[in-house]
């Protein structure tokens, strides 16, 4: 899942579920 990949790197843009936070 890149989103949760993502969510280690950008934190805030990301939730637990690798979805955009708005």
């Amino acid at each position: 899942m890149e989103g949760v990949k993502s969510n280690k790197m950008e934190g805030a843009r990301w939730d637990n579920d690798g979805r955009l936070k708005e």
